[in-house]
């Protein structure tokens, strides 16, 4: 049971990390979602989330958009660059996944050693719950694979695109509904939270899924992209780079940060790196405060040794600065350090105290 806990108690997090419609939790429930189409649909949505238009799941952004592309983004990235080292959807979709198939294959087997046991309340309420957040993970892997390939086909024109958009949100709305159809069996029908856009079941949900994948289907057979627009070799191209999503290069980095910063001085950071060759390193770095935004600079070096510098005018401030490098290799892509850990559970960037 532990061991179907601990995936399933990353799965929100993350879902909630990655995309983010709206910062108001009156409007956003991820736990019981109101569906962000990747289309604009033919009315209105029952909830109209307070993001940037077009309100579509893929223009919606990560709540960290500095380490995370949201599906346009990154469907953009592949069809016309910069390569970049953030996390991309595709990421999030395997993470997820990874995510359910730990959590189901736990608690089915503490359902099998449980026997007769399994059938009591205090098992089932837990095993609902597990089940009901690897629906969730499920549904969003797929949404996510999906949000990418919609933007690289209304900008390629690629068929093999569109169709596997429309692979991928089946393979979504059906997580949704065997999720939602079993928690019928158990949660009661309006499970009510904060108001009038937080109430109602996983099951009222499906509709609007149902009319998007609807949408999805009438649009891609009557070829609705802006064909003035259309860059097929690309779209090639970022088809098979999704169908085969590129690992990270691996690279070994040595870097031990400061223990603290003096005010006013600046601050010199060294990293060595071994394995993939790097061409190139850029640091990003800002203040441990929400309300500034990151800087960034490309570090001197070469020969796997690089060299950084906070200038002396932006550790003046009485934050703690928080940093982290991104490493472009000549050949392998791009890849960040830290690096988020297969647990998902660590800080992915460094943070150095000011100096009392």
């Amino acid at each position: 049971v532990e061991r179907a806990l601990a995936p399933v108690g990353r799965v929100l997090p993350l879902i909630t990390t990655a995309h983010a419609p709206s910062a108001n939790c009156v409007l956003y429930w991820p736990e019981i979602y109101s569906n962000l189409p990747l289309t604009d649909l033919d009315r209105p949505l029952p909830v109209r989330y307070d993001m940037h238009e077009p309100k579509t799941f893929g223009n919606a952004s990560s709540f960290d958009p500095q380490l995370f592309h949201s599906p346009d983004e990154y469907g953009a990235a592949l069809l016309y660059g910069p390569d970049s080292g953030k996390y991309t959807p595709l990421e999030v979709a395997r993470w997820l996944d990874q995510l359910a198939h730990d959590a189901t294959t736990a608690i089915t087997e503490a359902r099998g050693l449980l026997g007769a046991r399994a059938e009591t309340a205090g098992f089932r309420r837990i095993e609902e719950d597990v089940l009901i957040q690897v629906g969730l993970a499920r549904f969003f892997a797929a949404k996510f694979r999906a949000a990418v390939l919609w933007r690289v086909h209304m900008f390629s024109g690629n068929r093999d695109a569109g169709e596997g958009t429309i692979r991928h949100l089946t393979t979504a709305r059906d997580a949704w509904a065997a999720m939602a159809r079993r928690a019928a069996k158990v949660y009661r029908e309006d499970i009510t939270y904060g108001g009038s856009q937080t109430s109602g079941h996983w099951l009222d949900r499906l509709p609007l899924i149902e009319e998007e994948l609807a949408q999805v289907r009438r649009r891609f057979e009557a070829g609705e992209y802006p064909a003035d627009q259309l860059h097929e070799a690309p779209g090639e191209r970022a088809v098979r780079d999704i169908s085969n999503p590129p690992v990270r290069p691996s690279v070994t980095v040595t870097h031990t940060p400061p223990a603290q910063y003096q005010p006013g001085q600046p601050l010199h950071l060294s990293l060595s790196t071994a394995g993939v060759a790097v061409s190139r390193v850029r640091l990003h770095y800002r203040h441990v405060n929400h309300a500034v935004s990151w800087e960034q600079q490309d570090t001197t070096g070469a020969d796997g040794r690089f060299m950084g510098t906070i200038p002396p005018a932006y550790t003046e401030g009485r934050f703690p600065l928080q940093y982290y490098f991104e490493l472009f290799t000549a050949d392998a892509g791009v890849t960040l350090h830290p690096l988020l850990a297969a647990d998902l559970a660590n800080t992915p960037y460094h943070v150095v105290r000011r100096a009392i």
